[in-house]
């Protein structure tokens, strides 16, 4: 299936959807919700939305793009991309481990030194009798700070199994229901239309509408474990020093999450 724009996606999103229908309905109560002031409003929900370059102007688009981020399906990997990609992350560990055990050893010299802010070494020459290597600490100490994490997003538990469509909505579900407080059924309304926008035919959304796997608690099981993995990376954020908020990585994806076996 080919991903398609978020334009194209709101245009048709757009044009099923119906106001006083149970997707009409829980929609506008996201939009109501997300109208509250930013302090009132999750962390982790604040920094979704602050990758929208239109937060906080127009909630209606930034939850429509973030519904449409939420529901993307990954593409199929290009040929020899799983190899590359296995290649860059054997590359990262590496650099991971020598960065930190650089950063540790600049440090315990810095210490037997009794120097604090200078890190005296000696050059194997007569030209100078020390260099102060502080400022290639603090620029070690940070890559090795970001390699760390980025390595513990590529390196977590893998799929055991094939992701189906109730993977691809559950974290979008969890909001809607867990946080936004939008009743299962009309959570469920709503993002049956917006993966249908998304190109996935009816017949691979019918167990969204099915009485029996809601019934039999398969959506709230998986949105219990999406739960608690946004919940770890939070935990993780990387965070501004000085003020202690989340750091602004346009290059992390929070839409994928492990899954487990039943």
């Amino acid at each position: 299936m080919t991903t398609m724009s978020f334009e194209k996606w709101r245009a048709k999103f757009e044009l099923a959807i119906r106001r006083k229908t149970p997707e009409g309905i829980a929609l506008q109560k996201c939009t109501e919700y997300l109208r509250r002031p930013a302090s009132q409003l999750p962390e982790w929900l604040r920094y979704l939305l602050s990758e929208d370059p239109g937060w906080p102007d127009d909630v209606h688009v930034a939850f429509l793009r973030l519904m449409y981020n939420m529901t993307l399906t990954t593409q199929p990997l290009r040929p020899f991309k799983e190899q590359e990609d296995a290649y860059a992350r054997k590359a990262l560990r590496d650099l991971t481990a020598q960065a930190e055990s650089f950063v540790q050893h600049l440090k315990k010299t810095a210490q037997k030194d009794a120097t604090a802010e200078r890190v005296m070494i000696t050059p194997d020459h007569h030209l100078f009798m020390a260099l102060n290597l502080a400022p290639l600490l603090a620029a070690y100490q940070n890559a090795a700070t970001l390699s760390r994490y980025f390595l513990d997003l590529l390196e977590r538990p893998a799929y055991f199994r094939k992701p189906d469509v109730i993977d691809t909505s559950v974290g979008l579900l969890a909001l809607l229901v867990d946080t936004i407080k939008v009743p299962e059924h009309q959570a469920l309304e709503l993002i049956y239309l917006a993966l249908l926008a998304q190109g996935h035919p009816k017949s691979q959304l019918e167990d969204l509408r099915s009485p029996g796997k809601i019934r039999w608690g398969t959506f709230r099981k998986r949105k219990g474990a999406n739960r608690q993995w946004h919940a770890s990376f939070n935990s993780r954020l990387l965070r501004d020093p000085k003020t202690k908020e989340p750091t602004k990585l346009k290059s992390i994806n929070l839409q994928e999450h492990p899954v487990r076996k039943k």
